[in-house]
């Protein structure tokens, strides 16, 4: 990234190999821990603590990461730092798919209030930070300590996108968000302006998109059933 905490080598020294397949197994075991949520847990009322297990884990994994890397919270983008500069990257693209949202669902009489929408929109903030901390603070530093700014944005839009299959347009979505936020983010590392965004994004589509196009917000195996019934 540009900012100054982070790095990335194209050696190929043994610690510097040795630290990729370090960063690559992380990602992967945070990225698996949520797909085992989805489509193995979640659909069948598994035990609430059962079900927390592999999040919990994870979450934990991710702390020992950071606290093993000398990185801080002020590093990973919770913080005033760079919030203004993120902001104002992100607001042309997020006013422009919010409007792009807005008309296609005027033109299509699709405004609509979903069920437990007031419940979804309190939740909103906490999930959008959370999601955004996953995806940016922790999944995107590590392979940007490993790849390229490119092939680093593309991988963890990619990612993004897999954790809301098999939801065809919340995949399209997340991915074209997923490329806005780690392109931002590589310039001006801030989780609350792109959770800001997020959120935003997120009460847009939820009112927007006409119910026939995503008759649920449901992802994983839970998605299949919901389709299905």
């Amino acid at each position: 990234m540009s900012a100054p905490e982070s790095s990335s080598s194209s050696s190929s020294s043994p610690d510097v190999l040795s630290w990729q397949a370090i960063n690559s197994a992380e990602v992967i075991s945070v990225v698996l821990s949520i797909l085992l949520v989805e489509w193995a847990l979640a659909p069948f009322a598994i035990s609430p603590w059962l079900l927390g297990g592999p999040p919990l884990l994870a979450f934990l994994l991710m702390l020992y990461s950071h606290q093993s890397r000398g990185e801080t919270a002020q590093m990973l983008g919770f913080g005033g730092r760079y919030f203004d500069r993120a902001l104002l990257l992100l607001a042309a693209p997020m006013l422009l798919a919010i409007a792009a949202l807005i008309f296609a669902s005027y033109s299509m009489h699709s405004l609509h209030l979903p069920d437990r929408f007031w419940t979804r929109l309190g939740l909103l903030p906490g999930w959008a930070l959370l999601q955004q901390y996953t995806m940016l603070g922790f999944a995107y530093r590590r392979l940007r300590q490993c790849l390229h700014a490119n092939h680093s944005i593309t991988i963890t839009a990619s990612l993004f996108a897999l954790l809301h299959a098999p939801s065809y347009p919340l995949m399209i979505l997340t991915f074209l968000g997923g490329l806005i936020w780690s392109f931002v983010y590589e310039r001006a590392p801030n989780l609350f302006a792109s959770a800001i965004s997020h959120m935003l994004l997120s009460a847009t589509v939820l009112v927007a998109v006409p119910e026939w196009i995503l008759p649920s917000m449901t992802v994983g195996y839970r998605c299949l059933l919901y389709q299905n019934f």
